[in-house]
């Protein structure tokens, strides 16, 4: 494996620690870890495909000619990455890997990973050089745990959803059922509860439509309803359902309401 895979780790670091992109010392740590014969270098995902397939001279690429200057922003030069058309027999794309995003040193080749090779005791070099690896900067159980919490927030927020839209099939179904079976005095009492439900507009006693045609309806039961219907609607409607739609201004106009509500058991 190491034969396979060593030459392009080789000749990738090399560019890089002459462009000053990845640190030397790091470069030979890695080759003095592959010197030991228990340790296997690999390339691994997709940035690693292209050193796969054109390794050995198995297959080319042709590039058009392009040219692109880029200036170091933490250095007085240029890197000039200079391309002539024809044909080539390894990829120019590297990857890298960075702690951050604008950094451009100490970076490190992406793609590459060690393998423990047939390990009948501790790696100790192995187990070293990882330890002296810089740690990811992130709190894994805090990212973890916050993801569950998310997760567990979203469960309950469909199960509330859920719970909501079958309450209120339910309650659309108990009223269908009652108004299926309500007398005609009662189903007017229904329809004028529905109104109170259907909009959150308020009006003001002194010129609400809705009012009028309420009291109106209750005066209406208390001269012509049987004691059945009177019952129903004194049940259905209240001086709190009316003010969940109606701001009662007139002086003891909430009074009077009651007044007349208590007429109908009367």
């Amino acid at each position: 494996m190491n034969e396979y895979y060593k030459p392009n780790f080789e000749r990738e670091c090399e560019q890089l620690v002459n462009n000053e992109l990845i640190d030397r010392n790091w470069f030979k740590t890695i080759i003095k870890l592959l010197e030991q014969g228990n340790v296997a270098l690999i390339r691994l995902g997709k940035g690693g495909s292209e050193s796969k397939v054109f390794s050995g001279g198995i297959a080319q690429i042709f590039r058009p000619q392009h040219k692109n200057i880029k200036k170091d922003p933490n250095k007085d030069k240029q890197v000039d990455l200079k391309y002539i058309q024809g044909v080539y027999s390894e990829a120019s794309t590297i990857w890298l890997a960075a702690n951050s995003k604008d950094a451009t040193t100490n970076l490190l080749p992406f793609g590459w990973a060690l393998l423990e090779v047939d390990p009948k005791s501790e790696n100790e070099a192995l187990k070293t050089w990882c330890e002296q690896q810089p740690k990811p900067d992130f709190d894994k159980a805090a990212i973890i745990a916050e993801r569950e919490a998310k997760k567990a927030a979203l469960q309950q927020q469909e199960a509330e959803r859920l719970a909501k839209l079958q309450a209120d099939q339910e309650a659309e179904q108990a009223k269908q059922t009652l108004l299926n079976s309500a007398s005609e005095n009662q189903k007017m009492v229904l329809l004028l509860v529905e109104k109170y439900h259907a909009s959150r507009e308020r009006q003001v006693d002194t010129s609400s439509p809705l009012l009028k045609e309420t009291k109106d309806l209750i005066s209406y039961a208390i001269e012509q309803w049987d004691q059945l219907d009177k019952q129903f609607i004194a049940q259905h409607i209240s001086v709190e359902l009316i003010k969940t739609r109606i701001d009662l201004k007139k002086k003891n106009a909430e009074k009077d309401l009651q007044k007349l509500l208590n007429k109908l058991s009367a």
